[in-house]
């Protein structure tokens, strides 16, 4: 304690300080923007339970790697550090990553090459529809996520991946052993001890993202992209 309060000690980061001073001025802004965006669709739906203040509240957190050494170049936690805003959301925050979580289905469905008797490359084919799933007794029917949105198409993997169609995301995961997926995935952001393997459920909506993981746990899950599959710690 007396070293950290008083001195003596040399605290080497990877912090680019012109980086980070950059993606805090971003997050304002962008949280600015959203903020007024829901204030005035508010305003136009004529919302009676429309809170300002709760609006206020919505948060954001960005996180930059470099790929290439694995080195934290850029990490925001939140809009601004204060007495009431000190929960850095980069790292202590997990929320539901969504689509986000469709490229590492595909990366991990390429990987494999073929599945079953299916030959798996960018432009493999399926049929954007709508299918229910029996799970333990339980239906599961994953749509697309406009309302108006026409099925029975035949799209590529590589249209799938981007119109971010839930259908084929979905499909594909069914295809595969999804345990060897989530472990796919957890390896990736290095997420396998046993509280934090947790986090990645072994289940058919995990193609829509239902894991919960961090900004700072997602950064480094993409980082085995540019990577070539490859992690860097």
């Amino acid at each position: 304690y007396d070293k950290i309060t008083k001195g003596g000690l040399r605290i080497e980061t990877t912090i680019d300080l012109e980086k980070q001073m950059l993606a805090e001025s971003i997050v304002k802004d962008q949280l600015k923007h959203i903020r007024t965006k829901i204030k005035l669709k508010a305003e136009e739906l004529k919302l009676e339970e429309y809170d300002e203040n709760l609006i206020k509240k919505v948060e954001g957190a960005l996180v930059s790697i470099d790929f290439k050494k694995g080195e934290i170049l850029v990490i925001v936690g939140g809009s601004g550090y204060n007495f009431a805003n000190q929960l850095n959301r980069a790292v202590q925050s997990y929320r539901q990553i969504g689509s986000s979580v469709k490229p590492l289905i595909y990366l991990y469905a390429l990987n494999q090459k073929k599945i079953g008797d299916i030959e798996i490359h960018p432009f493999s084919k399926f049929k954007d529809e709508i299918i229910t799933y029996n799970i333990n007794g339980k239906k599961y029917t994953p749509k697309n996520y406009h309302y108006n949105h026409k099925y029975g198409d035949i799209v590529t993997l590589y249209d799938a991946l981007k119109r971010s169609l839930n259908t084929i995301a979905v499909k594909v995961l069914n295809l595969m052993d999804i345990k060897n997926v989530a472990n796919f995935i957890r390896k990736a952001s290095y997420l396998t001890d046993e509280n934090n393997a947790k986090r990645i459920p072994e289940v058919l909506s995990l193609g829509l993202g239902v894991c919960e993981i961090s900004t700072l746990d997602l950064a480094t899950l993409y980082c085995i992209i540019p990577n070539y599959g490859k992690t860097k710690y």
